[in-house]
């Protein structure tokens, strides 16, 4: 999907004069939504679109790769009905799709995204959310506690082995 949204008419600043952040999340997540809105900063404002999930269950390395493969076309749909309402910022709220092929595929996930909200708006991944908080901290070593199926886990591993991390134990909650 290589539709950019161009928007001509700036909204008044009323709400959220400090910031809008968009928050792009499954539709069967219900965390996420709950999290953001316990973080009030005065004048800034969280504005949610969700991405269709029809795979809610994961319970095997099949199911799970075909939730990746189902989500991968609904997610630029959800980030063009967000980006309506004008946001400064996009936060993304889910992590499997963003560690997927390591460094090398969490930048292509960006630049899918790119190509719908445009070069200029800031936007979060989990994948570089997670890097950039370790390596602030000068964090090496590490351990990683994931609610995937083993070839997430896999994903997950590789991105933070690519990415210098030493890890030294992974448990997953499944």
């Amino acid at each position: 999907m290589n539709q950019s949204i161009e928007l001509t008419k700036p909204q008044e600043p009323w709400i959220g004069p400090r910031g809008r952040i968009g928050v792009v999340i499954p539709s069967t997540n219900t965390g996420v939504e709950y999290d953001c809105q316990q973080f009030i900063v005065p004048g800034v404002t969280w504005h949610f679109a969700r991405f269709w999930i029809n795979q809610p269950e994961l319970t095997s390395d099949d199911m799970f790769m075909a939730f990746i493969e189902a989500i991968r076309p609904t997610i630029p749909l959800a980030m063009r009905d967000i980006l309506t309402a004008e946001m400064d910022y996009i936060m993304m709220g889910m992590s499997a799709e963003t560690f997927w092929g390591g460094l090398e595929g969490n930048a292509e996930f960006v630049e899918r995204l790119r190509d719908v909200m445009g070069p200029d708006m800031g936007l979060t991944t989990g994948a570089n959310a997670v890097q950039a908080a370790l390596a602030k901290f000068e964090v090496k070593n590490i351990s990683v506690v994931s609610p995937y199926q083993p070839i997430g886990d896999k994903q997950v591993l590789r991105f933070f082995e690519e990415s210098g991390f030493n890890i030294i134990n992974n448990i997953g909650l499944r």
